[in-house]
């Protein structure tokens, strides 16, 4: 009667939009280790690894990676609640993110990130392709304003260059 309720209880948490790590994962990760030291190092290209997979990281794959790195979940979680790179929920394949820290601030981000808000919610091609999100420095206040364009930098960002990246992405899935 436990190992049926047990197997009840991880069916429901699997289907609570909770995803198992691919094996094409694993052999990546086996791959990635080689490059570090001790595995735990391995954990921040591991988590964008899942992110890119699944979209998001869930509790299911936060547990396999800190199981796969061995360290605790809490370890993981507290990494994947800090960098605003990483999402628990699932979103949009295309993420931009917009610095708004004191240097970008000062040259224009704030208006930036409303105007491309504006944008992607006008812009019929561009629904529900873009995650748009404020974030806080991007290590490049020399070049302010500054975006994340999924893991690429636009150093001096300005609306015509993210509307150009925008319209590339959208031919690209087409």
């Amino acid at each position: 009667m436990g190992k049926d309720r047990d197997k009840d209880k991880d069916k429901e948490l699997t289907s609570k939009n909770e995803m198992k790590l691919s094996q094409e994962f694993y052999k990546k990760a086996q791959e990635l280790f080689k490059d570090y030291p001790k595995r735990v190092h391995a954990l921040l290209p591991l988590l964008h690894m899942i992110q890119k997979e699944q979209g998001q990281i869930s509790d299911q794959a936060m547990e396999e990676v800190a199981d796969l790195v061995d360290v605790a979940i809490t370890h993981v979680q507290g990494v994947v609640t800090f960098y605003t790179m990483y999402s628990l929920k699932k979103r949009a394949p295309n993420y931009i993110g917009v610095c708004t820290n004191l240097s970008c601030w000062l040259r224009g981000s704030k208006e930036l990130s409303q105007s491309l808000l504006k944008m992607i919610d006008e812009e019929k091609d561009f629904k529900g392709k873009f995650h748009l999100e404020e974030t806080e420095c991007l290590g490049a206040c020399d070049h302010a304003p500054v975006a994340l364009c999924n893991e690429k930098y636009m150093e001096d960002a300005n609306l015509d260059d993210l509307k150009d990246w925008c319209l590339a992405k959208c031919s690209k899935d087409k």
